[in-house]
């Protein structure tokens, strides 16, 4: 009896301190509708000459009233960055917000700890169009050059979440991920980092993880040499495969990469990739943490038509210009997939131009 009654007391005072939680808006994370002035006093730019506002024109806002709009001139060699700093988001699950860009953009997520570690996320963002994000924070995984104590997202000690543009990253002859000049725009719209669950991109099932494309409308792929990325809108749901455009005349190798850290790489031994409508060898490298690559090559008489290939980690061999202290791939270490191919090697069209589909990426 005294039992049911001390329960029956929790229960009515726990209920209380929820009430008082929900109505002081109490909750897991951090949210943004950007519908007020005062909530981009959280966020600040790097950008010379950047500038940020509250967006209130009904057009170019995704819903409410307003957007974040963060304006900057992009310039060789420039680095553009939007941030959100002293969050709290200790029980938080999830990324998810709705972006749009003036130009295609190689977007970049960070999320960074007090001791300055660093976890990040990517994605390709289309021109002028709102994309919804969808993203688990265990997608996130340390950055390459980062160290942290414990290789884990400590989301207590996260206080920061940079959004950054990485157009025109190094020089103008080496920009990794595609240049760009002149005004630029991105807009923000319902961003929310908070305790809701979403779908991880890697979906594991009978010992094996397949390593989703998108999150949410997001494309979680960076374009290499000039490469252009989309998906198909029409694609079905359960399986949106990413298409791979290169042309002649950019540079020789030109392709995609992909995160792969957060998959546990530790528990498989293959990669297997289904892919189609490539005429040409597709070069596959895995990179460690600490840039090391190793490489496999499939040849193209293995490539016509739809095609599915799994190759073993042991099958992979140090990169030329790679150096490993111990000389082997290290499953623990692998930070990304890198997918290639030789444009001078490859069947063009007409118009100089080319493509692949990849359908699949499976973790074994």
């Amino acid at each position: 009896m005294m039992l049911s009654l001390i329960e029956h007391r929790w229960r009515v005072e726990c209920s209380l301190v929820l009430a008082a939680a929900a109505a002081l808006g109490c909750r897991a994370g951090v949210s943004f509708e950007f519908e007020q002035a005062s909530e981009l006093s959280a966020w600040q730019v790097n950008a010379p000459q950047g500038s940020l506002e509250l967006e209130t024109t009904p057009d170019r806002v995704k819903s409410g009233h307003g957007s974040l709009k963060f304006s900057y001139n992009a310039s060789s060699g420039g680095y553009y960055y939007v941030e959100a700093r002293g969050l709290q988001l200790q029980g938080a699950r999830s990324l998810r917000f709705d972006v749009w860009v003036h130009d295609t953009t190689p977007l970049r997520l960070v999320l960074t700890e007090k001791d300055y570690s660093q976890y990040d996320a990517y994605g390709y963002l289309p021109a002028e169009q709102w994309v919804h994000v969808e993203l688990a924070l265990g997608d996130f995984q340390l950055a390459e050059g980062s160290r942290d104590e414990n290789s884990k997202l400590d989301l207590d000690q996260v206080e920061s979440c940079l959004l950054s543009d990485l157009s025109n990253l190094g020089v103008a002859s080496t920009s990794f991920y595609g240049r760009k000049q002149g005004a630029q725009e991105l807009r923000l719209d319902n961003f929310h980092l908070d305790e809701k669950e979403v779908p991880s991109r890697a979906r594991r099932a009978q010992g094996a993880t397949t390593v989703a494309n998108l999150a949410g409308e997001l494309l979680c792929w960076l374009p290499l040499g000039g490469a252009n990325l989309h998906v198909p809108p029409a694609a079905p749901e359960k399986s949106r495969p990413l298409v791979v455009e290169y042309q002649f005349g950019g540079r020789r190798w030109q392709g995609a990469v992909t995160s792969l850290g957060f998959c546990r790489p530790e528990t498989w031994q293959a990669v297997l990739l289904e892919w189609r409508d490539q005429s040409a060898g597709l070069q596959v490298v895995l990179q460690e943490y600490d840039g090391t690559k190793y490489v496999a090559r499939l040849d193209a008489e293995q490539t016509a038509g739809r095609h599915e290939v799994s190759v073993k980690l042991s099958d992979f061999r140090l990169a030329p210009g790679s150096y490993d202290e111990n000389g082997q791939l290290d499953a623990d270490q692998i930070r990304v997939l890198i997918l290639l191919v030789d444009v001078l090697d490859s069947l063009l069209d007409a118009q100089g131009r080319g493509h692949w589909v990849l359908d699949r990426v499976v973790l074994r």
